[in-house]
């Protein structure tokens, strides 16, 4: 039976090799094996070939307790039981009537028990007369109860075995499987273990990844904040992390994914902390974010672009119209009288006014070029709405009022006007369109004390329109949400909004309730204020045409823009500045002029755009003949100061038109006032 036991038989075989062995020892002797549900509470039928079939039935599910009969006592009690007649022994009450019908009227039961004493069965033998056992029968019973718990505990392993081997299996499965990405990394950073998406998504095969950590996989503008979480979670202070961040393939692509981390604290000394990351791959729906982004601006300059096409008509009505006036007072008269010069300084006051404000309204629209970088200054947050509100004054329907409530303290922010012009544009036309039947639009300014101390400058933008549901709050930030029919634009435009607050250092707010209108609110740091030139002081003033300051000192200065008119003034207001000017419209033969003689020149003004060859393209091949020569790029557009062109061609200054050529003279005799270092 031993042998059995250890090669695997069964365990119903191995019980009824018990019971049988038992049984042929005496004439007369029924034997019944019990086995222990311990999460039930009950015995279960294990062996009993000798006993009737009808009893054992009966008896298979009898709980165990402190008297139920001599097995479910036995089992509870943990210990031999002995019923001399079942017909009178209390033990038996709820049963006898079970078993006085098949004749049974004497049970010895003594517990299966463990190497650990824990119970596992009984052991039971029967007489068909009342009597007490033996001292040989007693000598039997333990025998058998020694080999059943032999026979019961090693089931027990190969069971525990089997459902372990069982578990691993499918663990295997789910790490190999799985579509998202798995990585095991120890304490130090090593991958001890990645599934066959984590290599199908980095390009990596299996055993590639045993020469690599985690941070070299991780792109390195994304490797500070992941390794400030990681040691977030193995110092304690969080259970787990989920972050956004880029891999390196290993073809050097980038791979968007989402990242989830957290740790298995280390039983085994030798193994440590193990981490766990699962990698999903979020590239494509990056991509489609970035469309949706894009499409989202581009709808936004729709709206800029309509409201500003007003504005720069009545701009160019001013010009073209004052311009008349000037040449109607130059031009000689039939009396030969003196020129109207009051009325001839204010026609020119009105165009350079409104040249200045059209220089305004193109800014606004580079912006958003993908060159352009932010323009910060402090500024009054007032002005912004008061131009927003002007443009929208003739672009709202009828039905929809407009009001502004600027309050009496009127706050300054450190911001790029032109972005928060986006802001209050984008927020103001998604209140319109959310009362089709009309209502009123109201554009606030306040300012409010922060929870942390500090002041904020709040810009809200109200309407009475049916409202948000509150468990939509969270989804009208996301770049895909829109509350628009198809065909009528790409969304609400507030991912950008609440992108643009927070690069200001602040946050948008949203109040609504349904059926009563929404308020969103974007709160900005406040400033404190700057003096600025007063309206009419500003108005007035005029540049004399003799104003120019003699700031040079007959430097020669080389010239080059492929627009004739601009090359004409850039070369009178040089001149008048005390400046020697050699001016070009064609960039190849303005280098040439300067290849064959760059010594005689001071320093080098020129186009950013132009048709043969780019500023950029001049300046780098000046810098090889005249590496410390002062350089100075002009440009219709917005560049980025930080470009790679700017900062290897070392350009001393990058200035906008127009106001470019007023600057121009100022900015030479700034940079031919450093001190040069010698020419190499």
């Amino acid at each position: 039976m031993l042998e059995a036991t250890a090669t695997g038989v069964s365990l119903p075989a191995v019980l009824d090799q018990i019971v049988c062995l038992i049984e042929a020892q005496a004439a007369g002797m029924l034997c019944s094996l019990l086995l222990v549900d311990r999460a039930m509470g009950v015995l279960r039928h294990g062996s009993a070939p000798s006993l009737p079939e009808a009893f054992t039935r009966a008896i298979d599910g009898a709980p165990v307790g402190p008297a139920e009969g001599s097995c479910g006592t036995a089992a509870y009690r943990g210990e031999v039981v002995i019923v001399e007649d079942i017909a009178t022994h209390p033990y038996w009450q709820a049963y006898r009537e079970l078993a006085l019908p098949h004749g049974l009227r004497a049970c010895w039961s003594s517990p299966i028990l463990s190497s650990g004493r824990e119970v596992l069965g009984t052991f039971a033998m029967y007489y068909r007369e009342p009597r007490l056992p033996t001292e040989v029968e007693q000598g039997w019973v333990q025998a058998a109860t020694h080999l059943a718990g032999i026979a019961i505990q090693a089931s027990h392993s190969r069971a525990v075995e089997a459902a372990l081997l069982h578990s691993e299996e499918q663990l295997r499965a789910l790490f190999d499987h799985v579509a998202v990405g798995i990585i095991l990394v120890s304490a130090d950073g090593h991958l001890i273990r990645v599934n066959s998406a984590l290599c199908r998504i980095l390009g990596y095969e299996r055993h590639e990844f045993d020469a690599l950590t985690l941070a070299d996989l991780t792109h390195p503008d994304d490797l500070s904040l992941a390794v400030t979480l990681a040691a977030e979670v193995a110092a304690g202070t969080r259970e787990s992390y989920q972050v956004e961040k880029r891999y390196i393939k290993k073809d050097g692509s980038v791979v968007w994914s989402r990242f989830t981390g957290s740790i298995v604290r280390g039983t085994d000394p030798l193994v440590g902390d193990l981490g766990i990351g699962l990698v999903e791959d979020i590239s494509a729906q990056k991509r489609l974010e970035a469309q949706v982004l894009r499409s989202q601006r581009l709808d936004g300059l729709g709206r800029l672009a309509g409201g500003l096409a007003h504005d720069f008509n009545n701009l160019l009505t001013t010009v073209q119209g004052n311009v008349r006036v000037a040449m109607d007072e130059l031009a000689p008269s039939e009396s030969g009288g003196a020129l109207g010069v009051d009325r001839l300084v204010a026609a020119l006051n009105d165009i350079d006014q409104a040249a200045e404000r059209a220089t305004e309204l193109v800014r606004r629209l580079l912006a958003f070029s993908p060159e352009a970088e932010p323009q910060r200054t402090i500024q009054p947050l007032a002005p912004v709405v008061q131009e927003v509100a002007r443009l929208l004054a003739a672009r709202l329907p009828a039905r929809v009022a407009l009001r502004q409530q600027l309050g009496g303290e009127r706050p300054w922010v450190c911001a790029d006007a032109t972005q928060l012009h986006q802001v209050v544009m984008n927020l103001a036309l998604n209140g319109a369109q959310a009362m089709p039947a009309g209502g009123t639009l109201t554009l606030r300014l306040a300012v409010q004390a922060g929870a942390e101390g500090g002041q904020w400058a709040v810009l809200s933008v109200s309407d009475n329109g049916p409202g948000i549901d509150p468990a939509l709050f969270e989804q009208v930030f996301e770049p895909f949400f829109t509350t628009r029919p198809p065909g009528q634009g790409t969304g609400l435009g507030l991912p950008i909004v609440q992108a643009i607050a927070k690069a200001h250092q602040g946050h948008v707010q949203l109040r609504s309730e349904v059926g009563k209108g929404s308020t969103f609110e974007v709160w900005l740091p406040r400033v404190p204020a700057l003096r600025e030139e007063s309206p009419a002081t500003k108005s007035t003033s005029v540049r004399s045409p003799n104003a120019a300051a003699q700031l040079g000192r007959g430097e020669h200065v080389l010239v080059i823009d492929d627009e004739p008119s601009i090359v004409r003034l850039a070369t009178r207001e040089l001149e008048r500045a005390g400046f020697r000017v050699a001016a070009f419209v064609d960039p190849e033969e303005a280098l040439s002029v300067f290849l064959c003689a760059p010594d005689t020149f001071d320093a080098l003004v020129t186009d950013a755009s132009m048709p043969k060859l780019s500023g950029f393209d001049v300046a780098r091949a000046v810098r090889v003949k005249r590496p410390t020569i002062p350089i100075v790029v002009i440009s219709g557009g917005l560049w980025n100061r930080e470009s790679q062109d700017v900062q290897s061609l070392a350009i001393g200054e990058l200035l906008l038109k127009p106001m470019a050529l007023i600057e121009l003279g100022a900015t030479l005799r700034r940079l031919l006032a450093r001190e040069q270092p010698p020419e190499r």
